[in-house]
């Protein structure tokens, strides 16, 4: 049976007044977790066949590293 998983991006650097808010990078606890979500998936033996994600820095660095965890395809969908 296929599984849908719907998730948001991890946790971002604060919005600068100088910018755009697309270009926010992923903060060190958002990479922290990353790493935990991974772990995660592994115990409960998940993998993810797609990822479908925005084209915005933070979700980008987010479905990259769950890509590479799970070795799945990612398809950016712009806005």
């Amino acid at each position: 049976m296929k599984t849908l998983v719907v998730m948001r991006h991890a946790e971002a650097e604060p919005f600068m007044t100088v910018g755009n808010d697309r270009d926010r990078l992923i903060s060190p606890k958002g990479h922290q977790q990353l790493v935990a979500v991974a772990n995660e998936f592994e115990c409960l033996n998940m993998s993810l066949d797609h990822i479908f994600a925005s084209s915005a820095q933070r979700t980008v660095t987010t479905s990259e590293y769950l890509s590479k965890f799970s070795k799945s395809a990612v398809e950016y969908v712009p806005e």
